[in-house]
């Protein structure tokens, strides 16, 4: 989880230093993964939440030129999301079944 906020935060400060095609989600991806196979699970899902608001916000100026662009964009960070945040509870419960079966 610490890991998952301070990659936030740093994401967070990057896009407001300056401009960054960087997207929102997929940087800081592997922490979004991680972060996921803990208990912690609905923290996550909290924090990528409003890590979409504030993307959908920031992206603002997009739609005043653009509205496919920024409904693929705001759409594409909600679906990448949703899959690592999915990946992340699978191989949890992946990993704890194996457990069970070694120690019946």
């Amino acid at each position: 989880m610490t890991v998952l906020l301070l990659s936030v935060a740093a994401l967070i400060a990057y896009h407001l230093a300056s401009w960054s095609p960087a997207g929102w989600i997929w940087p800081i991806s592997a922490a979004y993964f991680t972060a996921a196979t803990t208990r912690h699970f609905l923290w996550v899902i909290g924090i990528g939440i409003a890590q979409l608001v504030y993307s959908a916000i920031d992206a603002q100026w997009i739609l005043d030129h653009n509205i496919r662009r920024y409904l693929f964009h705001t759409l594409g960070e909600t679906l990448l999301l949703a899959i690592l945040i999915g990946a992340g509870l699978a191989h949890a419960a992946a990993q704890r079944w194996h457990r069970q079966q070694a120690n019946p």
